[in-house]
């Protein structure tokens, strides 16, 4: 499921452990269970959906959509 939001960093908040150099556009979408690095960067319009993993020092361009994974839980 997408939510509509706007990222307050906090330890723990959709599985951003830290509170270090991220910078996601008010407008891109995060969904849930996502693991995002440190110096993360993400642009306008850019879907994230369930599951994903983001590595260290990446940039994700504007209206970029990544398509969900499977839960692991669920394997």
């Amino acid at each position: 499921m997408i939510r509509y939001l706007r990222i307050a960093v906090n330890d723990g908040f959709y599985g951003l452990e830290h509170k270090s150099m991220l910078d996601i556009h008010p407008t891109a979408l995060l969904g849930s269970n996502n693991h995002i690095g440190r110096n993360v960067k993400i642009g306008p319009y850019s879907v994230i959906e369930d599951n994903v993993i983001i590595g260290d020092d990446t940039t994700i361009l504007d209206h970029v959509h990544t398509p969900p994974l499977p839960d692991p839980a669920e394997a």
